[in-house]
């Protein structure tokens, strides 16, 4: 049982705390205080038997001013703390900063872009909405695409050579036989065929092993901004009014980005994506209406459904 200086402890840290402070406890205290000066001046204490009555008076006032506040903390305090903490968790949950950016530092998760974009590349959700709204996802063959269509250009570039190779670029010197010589070009730089001016290559930056994932993000938006600069720069020699781009540094340029992408050996579409966003981004800013009349695409073939798919995720996550 409480004793009187406990009771008054008891009651002096509900009326004063946080949780209780405007709960009707302080005239509790007050009577308690009022009664103790009483007892005080009547000098009770030298008998025995009022000594004893106040012990027990002192014990039942211990008692009524203890059960009601336990009651308060038990059905009032403790559940308005829970609803409290569970309402601060699913703010945080649906706040626009997810805990978790990445499954793995090669690629980023499609409900983080924005939030990657905003604290990587200090991009506004607004100026992502609007850079995206600039190109489409195109799933098939670029190769049947009418306008511009870009060669993610590797091994060829300044071969002397009539270009060769292999995956996306050799199909693209197959389909189009006549293609001149490719001169060389540093890293992440764009050129159009001197034989014909559709097709625009860029030379793939290679994502060396070890590279962070801003680093490739940088030097990939790098392309294609240099891409569609020389495309809008060009347009009196192509003649076309559409820009038909593929993932640059897809697979073996892009090294273990591609790796870690759907299917295994092709760069995951939140990096092509996010890196085509923060191009155009940085172009419309010092180009505010050129690519209104410009169509840009953005290609995937359909012979990979996990990349299709996270291509789709990503594109309406920026448009959203």
């Amino acid at each position: 049982m409480l004793n009187k200086k406990k009771a008054i402890l008891v009651v002096n840290f509900i009326s004063n705390s946080n949780v209780f402070g405007h709960l009707p406890c302080r005239p509790i205290l007050w009577s308690i205080n009022s009664i103790q000066g009483r007892y005080s001046a009547t000098n009770l204490s030298s008998n025995e038997t009022y000594k004893k009555c106040a012990d027990v008076f002192w014990k039942v006032i211990g008692v009524i001013a203890f059960i009601p506040s336990a009651a308060l903390f038990l059905f009032v305090g403790l559940p308005a703390k829970l609803a409290g903490a569970c309402w601060i968790n699913a703010t945080d949950k649906s706040s626009s900063m997810p805990r978790k950016l990445t499954d793995s530092d090669k690629l980023i998760r499609p409900e983080a872009i924005l939030s990657y974009l905003q604290t990587e590349f200090n991009i506004q959700p607004e100026d992502a909405y609007k850079a995206s709204s600039h190109f489409n996802i195109s799933i098939g063959s670029i190769l049947i695409s009418q306008g511009v269509i870009q060669d993610p250009a590797g091994s060829a570039i300044g071969s002397g050579r009539k270009p060769s190779g292999g995956g996306l670029s050799g199909a693209i010197y197959k389909q189009f036989g006549n293609l001149s010589p490719i001169p060389q070009i540093s890293s992440g730089n764009s050129i159009l065929n001197e034989s014909n001016s559709r097709i625009l290559h860029t030379h793939s930056p290679f994502l060396q092993n070890g590279m962070d994932l801003k680093t490739a993000i940088t030097q990939i938006k790098d392309a294609y901004l240099n891409a569609i600069t020389l495309f809008v720069n060009t347009k009196d020699v192509h003649m076309q009014n559409t820009l038909n781009l593929c993932a640059i540094s897809a697979s073996i340029y892009g090294g273990e980005f591609a790796k870690a992408g759907p299917g295994g050996n092709h760069i995951d579409p939140s990096i092509s994506e996010t890196a085509l966003c923060i191009a155009l981004v940085e172009y419309l800013r010092e180009n505010p209406h050129t690519l209104d009349d410009k169509i840009i695409n953005l290609f995937y073939l359909d012979n990979n459904q996990a990349l299709v798919t996270k291509a789709m995720e990503v594109k309406e996550v920026l448009s959203s």
